[in-house]
């Protein structure tokens, strides 16, 4: 057991929060005013949401902050009638824990996590914090389903405000072609908004097309703030010293900036823009250094920048300002919407990834490269398979929803208005009507049969933990299959035929 004072006051971490999912609890990051991922901090898991039991919930619910350690668990113990050692040996390893813990749950059948450094040192000054909020623990208990991965109430929600922009980028992924015909408005907005706030969904984010190309991108803000969400703004317009007041006013601290190129020949054939373009990039970033603006920024890579002199050039500009956050440097990936004619060879790519792997220390901000994208098909069947395992969990109809600008719901931004993932319409109907309709249902509970007979999945025997489990990217599929193949595996899996598209870096 660790050496763990008990006199020391212990709390449950403010990065995390537990919330009512009607069927269980869940355990994810707390609201994104109070706990953002913009800024990533290794001591914390970031963007996470796993169901737990409710029990789990209410006993780490007197970790508040109220009484040291060895006084809160005489209270658990007097609440529990389980014995001070039993507690102590239970809950010690969720003290300053370095990793995720999973542990069964054996009456249920079911596995449950805790994220690192789940409970943690007091600090001089916090309050003490309700972790419950009220929430009925016996009420959960009663209705107690875990055979489900997917929430019953969306974890994050994100409005694309328009597909608008003043680029034209050579490289975007963005369908701008779909013409919206009527946007959802922004009173019907506003009221979604709320809606979440009350059903505790965690983060409400905004993504354009460009969102100060959005008429109530102040009011939206606010709204937002004042509902407890801190957005993650990203944007490639620069934006006039009266809008970075705004942004300050209202409590804005970061945004993203995408910038590729300090060569303004470049970045005129990059953006399609004109060549003053640059210039009022570079005020921007000034005057979001002198209103102490912290900034992020997004540099793509194609083939027309994709030199050492490029990168090096554009990273010793960056280090001339003091309020940089973070520089990350991603490819030119395979775009469903723009020929891929820009994508830089994968030799070029690869002698940057070795400069910036060499030179990050060498600039005052933390520095990255986004990871090539390769094909997998030269690997042995293993090679590929333990890389597969390793693959991110696909949130979309699973913990996250997706708002459209005209309303219509789906299930990530990358694949728009395809017919077959939209769920529905939240023009008319709640949060909760579209997470629940039966579009929505029949999508998670997708049925092998009817998937094409041509495609690997159709007769998979992983199916089921494939599709129910971290899941198989839609988009990298139709990238590699085309729109009609949706339901073909990613091209990361094992089982997957060699790609239709042309969509790696060779």
């Amino acid at each position: 057991m660790k050496n763990i004072d008990l006199e020391e006051t212990y709390i449950l971490n403010p990065a995390y929060k537990f919330r009512n999912d009607i069927t269980s609890m869940v355990i994810t990051n707390e609201d994104s005013l109070y706990f953002n991922t913009f800024e990533q901090n290794d001591n914390v898991a970031s963007e996470f949401c796993w169901k737990t039991h409710p029990l789990i919930s209410y006993l780490f619910s007197f970790f508040d902050g109220s009484h040291n350690l060895i006084n809160t668990i005489n209270l658990i113990s007097s609440e529990t009638s389980v014995p001070d050692e039993e507690l102590k040996k239970a809950i010690i390893p969720f003290i300053e824990n370095t990793e995720t813990l999973i542990f069964p749950l054996l009456k249920e059948k079911f596995a449950t996590s805790l994220p690192k450094n789940f409970l943690i040192i007091k600090q001089k000054g916090q309050a003490i914090r309700n972790i419950l909020k009220g929430i009925d623990v016996q009420e959960i208990i009663e209705k107690l389903d875990l055979s489900s991965a997917r929430c019953e109430i969306p974890n994050e929600i994100t409005f694309m405000v328009n597909n608008k922009c003043v680029t034209n980028c050579i490289y975007c992924y963005a369908n701008k072609s779909h013409k919206v015909e009527n946007p959802i408005t922004f009173e019907r907005i506003k009221t979604i908004i709320k809606e979440a706030r009350l059903l505790e969904v965690r983060d409400f984010q905004i993504v354009g097309g460009e969102f100060f190309l959005y008429e109530n991108w102040y009011e939206l803000l606010k709204i937002l703030r004042d509902n407890r969400y801190d957005p993650y703004i990203s944007t490639k317009v620069p934006i006039d010293e009266n809008i970075i007041k705004k942004l300050k006013e209202l409590g804005i601290e970061k945004i993203q900036i995408s910038l590729d190129t300090i060569d303004n020949d470049k970045i005129m054939q990059i953006l399609n823009v004109d060549n003053l373009y640059l210039g009022k990039m570079k005020t921007t970033l000034k005057n979001l250094e002198k209103y102490k603006i912290k900034v992020k920024i997004k540099s793509v890579i194609t083939k027309i920048n994709d030199t050492i002199e490029d990168v090096q050039n554009l990273l010793n500009y960056f280090s001339e300002f003091k309020n940089l956050i973070k520089v990350s440097i991603a490819p030119g990936d395979y775009s469903l919407y723009k020929p891929f004619s820009y994508a830089s060879r994968k030799g070029d790519l690869e002698i940057i990834k070795e400069f910036i792997d060499k030179t990050q220390d060498d600039f005052p901000y933390p520095l990255d490269m986004q990871s090539i994208a390769t094909s997998t098909i030269d690997l042995s069947f293993e090679e590929r398979k333990a890389s597969f395992d390793k693959r991110s969990i696909c949130s979309g109809n699973l913990t996250s929803l997706f708002i459209l600008p005209d309303g219509k719901a789906t299930i990530c931004e990358q694949v728009y208005w395809h017919p077959f993932f939209i769920l529905g319409d939240l023009n008319n109907n709640s949060i909760m009507d579209v997470w629940n309709s039966n579009k929505s249902l029949n999508l998670w509970n997708f049925k092998q049969e009817d998937i094409k007979s041509e495609s690997p999945c159709h007769a998979c025997k992983d199916f089921t933990e494939c599709r129910k489990g971290k899941g198989s990217c839609w988009r990298f599929a139709m990238e590699a299959y085309g729109f009609d193949n949706y339901d073909f595996p990613t091209y990361q899996c094992p089982y997957a035929p060699p790609v239709k598209n042309n969509i790696f870096h060779i």
